[in-house]
């Protein structure tokens, strides 16, 4: 919980090709955030390896390349969830981004590479990606392979011989360069009537919140018993963020939440 990777690039180096990038795991509030992740030859097995344990996610990958590798991405393990934003995969070997069995959405992806930039790769995957550019490709393969659930909005691929490759759901394949939207399985509604296709609704980025300086925190003091009367006097002090140390808090009455606060911390 809370694990993170931060403003960092690492790099392989060369003569490594047995090299993973970092291998990750986190779960509900951690995340990858502007990390770049370089094999300094082209060689190695997996930028980022989400795939080594299950129970890997809910957690956001934000704001990410890999350069090289067999594998960008790795995903595994159908549980939990992973999400991606702002993701650049280049000059992989095999697969830009591989999935099994694990529930992945991503916007705004650009890969570049010859290889197939999406394998969903097997019957218990899905994978929503909402903008996507795909180029490089080879006459030879697909941009996106499905062997499981897909839900795809705004795709556009450059070199391939299709766009997707579907053996699942209505196991109808994809041709040409662009994809307003397409689903691999039938489309469902609740309502009779209503249009055959999604919202389309905007999307905002993901929020991130301000850390603000060490004197704008407040600090909530445990004395055991009744900490209601704690908790108020720091929401009270004026500050804009309220923390919780390690500590067991009792609470007998109410707290209002109110005057500078912006934030608490705790868990």
């Amino acid at each position: 919980f809370r694990i993170a990777l931060r403003s960092l690039t690492i790099n392989t180096g060369t003569g490594n090709s047995g090299a993973i990038g970092a291998r990750f795991m986190a779960n509900n509030q951690g995340g990858v955030f502007d990390v770049k992740i370089v094999s300094g030859d082209g060689n190695g097995v997996i930028g980022l390896d989400l795939s080594y344990v299950n129970e890997n996610g809910p957690l956001l990958v934000k704001n990410f390349e890999v350069d090289g590798f067999n594998y960008g991405i790795k995903c595994y393990a159908g549980q939990n969830s992973q999400t991606f934003e702002h993701i650049i995969l280049k000059n992989q070997k095999i697969c830009g981004l591989y999935n099994q069995s694990q529930v992945i959405s991503i916007r705004d992806l650009k890969s570049s590479t010859s290889v197939t930039a999406v394998n969903n790769a097997n019957n218990n995957g899905v994978i929503t990606i909402i903008g996507a550019e795909l180029t490089g490709g080879s006459t030879s393969t697909p941009a996106i392979i499905n062997n499981s659930i897909m839900y795809l909005r705004d795709i556009e691929s450059l070199g391939y011989n299709k766009i997707v490759r579907n053996l699942a759901g209505n196991r109808l394949d994809v041709s040409g360069s662009s994809i307003d939207e397409w689903t691999s399985h039938r489309k469902f509604s609740l309502f009779k009537g209503t249009p055959s296709a999604m919202l389309n609704l905007e999307i905002k980025e993901t929020p991130l919140p301000a850390i603000d300086p060490l004197d704008q925190w407040s600090k909530v003091t445990s004395t055991g018993g009744d900490n209601t009367k704690n908790i108020q006097d720091a929401i009270d002090a004026g500050k804009s963020t309220v923390y919780f140390p390690r500590g067991n808090y009792n609470l007998y009455g109410k707290v209002y939440i109110r005057g500078n606060v912006q934030r608490i911390v705790g868990l």
